[in-house]
């Protein structure tokens, strides 16, 4: 394929492109999270249906889809930001002096969202109907630390890792002062 999408397919396997790659994860992250209060309402729906009890296995598969679908995007988006920190990692110097700031960055941008996504969480949680869904009270509760723990914690340390690593390769060198 060429054209626009060969050269948004070459944009997108740039360092550039897994810088926005991961910023974008950010906001997916928000509104998937807004969304699913939404998608429970439906999972209510059927929940609630008069003859759900006719249906065993449906009924079986309604209780524990929400808590493997919230598992399941929580994998997605964590495979995004660490997808585009291999692309964006893979550029210059100057654009491993690009993730001391990067840093600082995706801690910022982390929590300025992290609030919509814990009100989204906190909406779910306070489903009267939550206890109806194999563990879906668990996930949710845990998903909070997760999240948490993974933006201010993993992915700094991973950013931070990859420049010391990428120093030691001498990648970098160029974007260093000389020594004297």
């Amino acid at each position: 394929m060429s054209g626009i999408f060969g050269k948004a397919k070459g944009f997108v396997s740039s360092p550039m492109g897994g810088y926005v790659v991961m910023i974008l994860s950010y906001v997916a992250m928000v509104v998937w999270f807004n969304l699913f209060v939404t998608i429970m309402g439906y999972f209510d729906d059927i929940y609630t249906y008069e003859h759900i009890s006719s249906f065993t296995l449906l009924q079986l598969g309604v209780k524990i889809a929400p808590a493997i679908i919230h598992i399941m995007m929580l994998g997605v988006f964590m495979a995004g930001q660490v997808w585009g920190h291999q692309t964006a990692s893979k550029g210059s110097g100057i654009q491993t002096i690009l993730w001391v700031v990067f840093t600082a960055l995706q801690i910022i941008l982390f929590l300025a969202m992290f609030v919509s996504i814990l009100d989204a969480l906190y909406q779910v949680l306070s489903l009267a109907t939550i206890a109806n869904y194999i563990a879906l009270e668990v996930v949710v509760q845990m998903s909070a630390a997760l999240l948490f723990l993974w933006n201010i914690f993993a992915l700094p340390i991973w950013n931070v890792a990859t420049t010391v690593k990428s120093y030691k390769k001498g990648k970098s060198s160029s974007a260093l002062p000389a020594s004297t």
